[in-house]
Formats: C-alpha cells, structure tokens, sequence
C-alpha cells in the first residue's frame, strides 16, 4: 500500500485522475490533475476540467478519467522529456485491471475468473492502445482516496464538478427506471438453482464483442424470502427496462444468466 502522502516524482510526468457519480438524475464525471517539478524544484499543477456524463457510473468514470488523461498527454506531447508517466487513481478497479487488460484478458477472450463477460472492453482496449503508444513507461499506481494527498483531493473536487456539469452523452448506451424496492443491488443475493421467478428490470447495458451479451440489473417481484431484492444477471436476448417478466434462469451462481423468457407479466 502507497503512504499517505506521495512524493512527486520529478523526473516523470505526474498525473493524478478519480472518477465521480451523482444520482437523481444519475451523471458521471472525471477529474485530472498533471503534476511536474520545475527546474527549482516547484511543483506545477495544471488541471483538466472537462464536463461529465449522462448515465454512468462510478467505476466507468475511473476508467474513463485515466483513458482521457492519456488521450490529452498523447495530443499536447505531455510527455516529452520524460521516460515515464505515473497514473494515481484511488480506484482498484483500474489498478488492478489495467495489469489485466494488458496480459490476461486478452487471452482468455476478455472473460473474467468467474467465467463472466469483462465490462467496459471498449474503454479497456482504449487505454492500454494509448499506453502502448506513448514513448515512455506508463504505470498506473493506487493511492488511498480521500486521504491526506492534494493531487487526489484536487482530482476529486474536479471530479464532482464535472458531474454536476455533465453536457456529454453516455459513453455505453444504457436504458435506466425506477426501482419499487428500496433496497441496494447485491450481487449474488439471489441463488441460481434454475428455477423459475418474476423480475423487473432496472437497467440494462449491452457487452459488445465478443460477448455480445446483456447485462441487467433487477429487482425480484416472486414473493418469498428474496422478493424486492436486487441482483445482476445475463441474456442474450433483449428484456426492456421497466417491464416484468417471468423467467428461469440457470445454475451457475457465479455467472447468473436467464435461460428462457417465459412470459411478459402484466405490470
């Protein structure tokens, strides 16, 4: 684990990114900060404030937020004179799936250990494209949010502000209701044993190639000990956001996935 507060690295370029989400209505944002060491030793901070986006979530926004620090080093040739470019994002997720992306994924078909479908390919393949592109060595390290460390506190505040001010589109098309319960998702809280239940769906998000797969989030209406809980799943098929429906699923509780859409149930 990194300590608290990090010392810049003068002979590198710096940059410092964390991804925001606001709800009602739900909106994304990034923020980014580019640290470098003047020739007395100075820090020069130089912060990117760019506007957020509709529909997304937190973890596509920490995603996002490096992916366009890099695309902006690549376009201003930020990283001339330096041999190598060190990312700081509070975010696991990206730490850790950036190694992932790079030399695992890619052969196992962009399949996660579960045997379930890598999400945010597109934006994955987008940044190690980029890395991969740039002279000089790029290493992404994790650093503890909201600890006492300016360049994260600054990337964070820029963050929340491109949420509050996002103009742009979604970057995965995503079609989102209202839950009726008011219970947070869980994943794995429903048991997989092929059995036959009655859902709603919330969002659904579709997993291009090479998967070609939906991802939904749902909420059960069966009654019983699960009724109104909410969990993930796959199909796929197509099953519109705010309907009902009834459907069996399979076995697999560690890639839960609809086998067959028995009904549309009246709502």
């Amino acid at each position: 684990m990194l300590p608290m507060a990090i010392k810049i690295d003068e002979y590198a370029l710096n940059i410092y990114t964390d991804g925001s989400m606001l709800p009602s209505p739900r909106r994304g944002g990034i923020g980014i900060v580019f640290i470098t060491v003047d020739d007395n030793g100075k820090e020069v901070r130089d912060p990117l404030e760019l506007p957020g986006y509709a529909g997304s979530n937190s973890a596509e926004m920490e995603l996002w937020a490096v992916v366009s620090a890099l695309e902006d080093t690549v376009r201003f040739d930020r990283v001339s004179g330096y041999d190598r470019v060190i990312v700081y994002t509070d975010s696991q997720y990206v730490r850790d799936g950036y190694t992932n992306a790079r030399y695992v994924w890619p052969k196992t078909k962009w399949t996660t250990k579960a045997g379930t479908p890598v999400e945010n390919i597109p934006l994955w393949k987008k940044l190690i494209k980029l890395s991969e592109s740039i002279p000089a060595q790029v290493k992404i390290e994790w650093v503890k949010g909201h600890a006492k460390n300016e360049g994260n506190k600054q990337a964070h505040k820029i963050a929340d502000l491109s949420a509050k001010a996002a103009s742009n589109d979604p970057l995965q098309p995503a079609v989102v209701r209202r839950k009726i319960t008011d219970r947070q998702v869980e994943p794995g809280c429903v048991p997989m044993q092929g059995q036959e239940i009655d859902i709603r769906i919330i969002t659904g998000t579709y997993i291009r190639s090479p998967h070609r797969v939906n991802k939904y989030r749902y909420e059960v209406l069966s009654e019983g000990e699960h009724h109104g809980k909410v969990d993930f799943i796959y199909w796929k098929e197509n099953l519109r956001e705010g309907h009902h429906f009834r459907v069996r699923v399979n076995e697999d509780q560690h890639y839960p996935q609809v086998v067959e859409c028995i009904v549309e149930l009246e709502r």
